[in-house]
């Protein structure tokens, strides 16, 4: 199984394929705090077909630079039935997903991640920052 994810500006799923709109977001700029995300997560999980056959268990944390989670995100995925025919031997299958994470609170400048665990066991981890403008940042 292999994982690729992205904190992104927008994405969507269409006909099998992830369109992602600016992608890698790693630092967060809000005027004020509290404030929310305002990002989506775009995750392409490409199964081979013997991890293909039955569902998998997603698990997102949204935490502090403590480990304290803001926000869990938590379901199942698999590929579904596909024809016998579609595919050829060993052929890996792409399960594209988008998480909407506009609406989680941030509550404070920091550091900040977002964990995906795979059937509890971490499979990516996308550190950001949350911060003030330049000319309004706080002085460590």
């Amino acid at each position: 199984m292999r994982v690729e994810a992205f904190l992104c500006d927008a994405a969507t799923v269409r006909e099998g394929l992830l369109n992602i709109l600016g992608a890698g977001v790693t630092r967060i700029w809000r005027e004020s705090f509290p404030s929310i995300m305002n990002v989506d997560l775009a995750i392409m999980i490409t199964l081979m077909p013997v991890e293909a056959k039955g569902p998998h268990r997603l698990r997102v944390v949204i935490q502090n630079e403590d480990g304290g989670s803001l926000a869990e995100l938590d379901g199942e995925f698999g590929v579904g039935a596909l024809p016998v025919h579609a595919l050829k031997p060993g052929e890996p299958l792409a399960t594209p997903m988008v998480l909407n994470l506009r609406q989680i609170p941030i509550l404070k400048e920091g550091v900040y991640s977002v964990e995906l665990l795979i059937d509890s066991q971490l499979a990516k981890s996308l550190p950001f920052v949350a911060a003030l403008p330049m000319n309004q940042a706080t002085p460590a």
